[in-house]
């Protein structure tokens, strides 16, 4: 028995025979994306078995800060009084874009003279893509 998965990337699937006619297949895709599972039978051509291939869809995993970003005119220069966008692209830990999954966001900045101010931002709709702010 062979087993396949493609998609956006072709991932392994590792099999594992359990000695009572049953083997369960194990894949862990990164890349978030619809995928095709094929299992097939050694020696009949590569014939499909029973319902094979099967459909997968992948989705992003938790948003991870260590992945995503933040960029924009807000993250170089601001000018008093005056909004400034500050762009976040939240990412999963596979760089996925993801939901952003927290009730607000919270912009922090801090002075040169050791002051700080925060701007806290509601998320009305969580979606996949990036965010911008305005401070």
């Amino acid at each position: 028995m062979t087993a396949d998965a493609a998609g956006p990337a072709r991932v392994p699937v590792a099999l594992t025979a359990h000695g009572n006619a049953s083997v369960s297949a194990a894949l862990a895709p990164t890349l978030a994306g619809d995928y095709t599972l094929s299992v097939r039978l050694a020696g009949e051509a590569g014939a499909d078995l029973g319902a094979s291939p099967f459909a997968l869809r992948v989705v992003p995993g938790a948003p991870d800060a260590r992945a995503s970003a933040v960029f924009g005119p807000g993250t170089q220069n601001m000018t008093a009084g005056e909004e400034t966008p500050v762009r976040l692209a939240v990412r999963d830990a596979y760089a996925n874009p993801t939901n952003l999954s927290v009730a607000e966001v919270r912009l922090t900045v801090n002075a040169s003279d050791n002051s700080s101010s925060t701007a806290s931002a509601p998320v009305a709709r969580a979606r996949l893509g990036e965010y911008e702010l305005s401070y």
